[in-house]
């Protein structure tokens, strides 16, 4: 991974990097920035760290970098998720939807 963040970013993002077996390059270093991005976001709001980041990204889509559904804090991976939910139990439903950038700024 290049140095394009402050060191102590950097230093989280590499770590990060190396959780998660990404190998960094000169070509990805915005992919990581935004798998990071998206865990960062997703496990401060389910105060919990996820394990598989594929679920909440996007992938190369423009605009939203990572989309998570959290129903009664519970993540929502796949419809089949929403059995949890018991039949007369309250719901509280959070979406965050994500976008990150290492642009100084973007359109």
């Amino acid at each position: 991974m290049t140095q394009k963040f402050d060191i102590g970013l950097n230093s989280k993002i590499s770590e990060f990097a190396n959780n998660f077996s990404i190998q960094g390059n000169t070509e990805n270093d915005d992919d990581i920035f935004e798998d990071f991005s998206n865990y960062t976001v997703v496990s401060n709001i389910l105060e919990e760290e996820i394990e598989d980041l594929t679920k909440i990204s996007t992938n190369k889509a423009k605009g939203i970098d990572g989309i998570a559904i959290i129903v009664n804090n519970k993540l929502i991976l796949e419809e089949s998720d929403l059995k949890i939910i018991g039949e007369n139990e309250k719901i509280q439903i959070e979406i965050a939807f994500i976008q990150s950038t290492i642009q100084k700024s973007f359109e």
